[in-house]
């Protein structure tokens, strides 16, 4: 019962039975607003891309979404956000931003972070969003050297420094790093 509240938004509105036929039917005079109400009902994947794509479109035309506000996020990562990126466009909207995301090549993120003429520093993005994982870092297991496994620590703290750092320089923008989830344990060591 916990989870579906969770999962299924159950804390906002249910998406009304037409929300297909009124994504279709809005338009640029209807402005951001009716895009803001629409994004405020729980919507399930479907739902969301339908409704992203219809945003996304808007912003490329250069529409006029008032009162939702343009930002541009980058979104680096070492794993596939093909899926993600929707939801965060059209969730966006829910909360007033006129959402453009800006995805570079996967798996590019030293080269987007560092190269000043990449694509995600020429798009000059508000944010920078780091969404990586543990297998980005410049980590080793280093069992039973504690000198070793300091020095892994404070290479990967240098590592993501460096990103920052090149993003600023670079575009100026905001980075944000998403929490690393740890590696999986395995239960049946290498007979996994």
């Amino acid at each position: 019962m916990l989870m579906e509240m969770y999962t299924e938004l159950q804390w906002l509105p249910k998406a009304p039975s037409d929300f297909s036929s009124q994504v279709k039917a809005w338009s640029e005079a209807d402005g951001g607003a009716a895009l803001c109400s629409l994004a405020s009902s729980a919507l399930d994947m479907n739902q969301l891309t339908r409704l992203a794509k219809s945003i996304s479109a808007a912003v490329a035309r250069g529409a006029n979404l008032e009162p939702l506000q343009p930002f541009r996020l980058a979104v680096i990562g070492n794993a596939t956000m093909d899926f993600i990126l929707p939801a965060l466009v059209a969730s966006a909207a829910r909360h007033g931003l006129a959402l453009e995301i800006i995805q570079p090549a996967y798996d590019q993120v030293a080269q987007e972070a560092l190269t000043p003429d990449s694509r995600v520093n020429a798009s000059k993005p508000n944010a920078v969003l780091f969404a990586l994982d543990y297998r980005a870092l410049p980590l080793k297991p280093t069992p039973g050297d504690s000198v070793a496994a300091a020095n892994a620590v404070t290479g990967a703290a240098g590592y993501l420094a460096a990103l920052r750092e090149g993003i600023q320089k670079n575009c100026g923008a905001a980075c944000i790093f998403q929490t690393f989830a740890p590696a999986p344990e395995m239960i049946f060591g290498s007979l996994d």
